[in-house]
């Protein structure tokens, strides 16, 4: 019985080996047809994301959270130990920045009346800068306008009552929002990298399953892989000689 060649002697499958050249082969004549995929997956993307993803706009304000519990010499410089306990606290101002009891006091310095403390914090991202005492709001919203106001109005209302709180402490604002300039979200260009990779991808692979699927014999190589018999001869194409005689004897007076 003849083994297979598959199959090593430990029973293990031998892991399967790719040929390049093969998938060169197979891949290049239909490169035209994969890159039209990959320009159709990109334009598709475009519009996408042009015409049924609303753009958001983000607005930023930034916070800067100082203790005065570690003040020893009454200044009004910023000790190493004041920057340390500022530091700890900064997390617990992000939770006290989101609660209802904060929000609830933005709502109502809102223009909106339809605005609350849900509504605000679906709008709101806080954050606190790595290694720092420094807080970064951020107000997402389909109008450039309203996440600045939103922003804003955070940044005038928020500290106050966040420092009650939170004794020893206070916020002061660093930076307040502007009205931003352009959207924060979608990415277009990524969108329509995206969008070109998935037409490139999907269509190589429609490519290569439709040959790998394909049973017809179309030269010697694909007879030497069903069976080890040596091929003897083969039938040259006729067809360019068909037409060199059609030609000729058009050519007839």
């Amino acid at each position: 019985m003849q083994k297979n060649t598959n199959v090593q002697e430990n029973g293990r499958a031998e892991p399967m080996q790719i040929d390049l050249q093969k998938v060169a082969d197979v891949l290049l004549p239909k490169a035209w047809l994969i890159l039209l995929a990959a320009v159709l997956g990109s334009a598709l993307a475009f519009l996408y994301t042009h015409f049924m993803i609303t753009p958001l706009y983000t607005a930023n304000v930034t916070l800067y959270v100082r203790s005065t519990q570690a003040r020893l010499d009454g200044s009004d410089s910023v000790n190493y130990n004041e920057l340390v306990i500022a530091q700890h606290i900064t997390d617990t101002y992000i939770a006290v920045l989101q609660s209802d009891a904060i929000l609830d006091k933005v709502a109502a310095q809102s223009p909106v009346e339809s605005d609350n403390a849900a509504v605000i914090r679906s709008m709101m991202s806080v954050s606190a800068v790595e290694d720092t005492s420094i807080i970064n709001v951020r107000i997402t919203s389909a109008y450039p306008e309203r996440a600045e106001q939103m922003a804003n109005l955070i940044a005038e209302h928020a500290p106050g009552p966040m420092a009650e709180y939170i004794e020893g402490s206070s916020v002061r604002i660093l930076n307040y929002a502007k009205v931003p300039s352009a959207p924060s979200s979608p990415n277009m260009k990524q969108n329509i990298l995206i969008g070109f990779l998935a037409g490139l991808l999907l269509s190589a692979g429609g490519v290569w399953l439709y040959a790998l699927f394909d049973v017809r014999i179309k030269n010697e190589d694909d007879l030497s892989m069903l069976s080890d018999i040596p091929v003897l001869g083969t039938v040259p194409s006729f067809d360019g000689l068909g037409e060199e005689r059609g030609m000729r004897k058009g050519g007839k007076k």
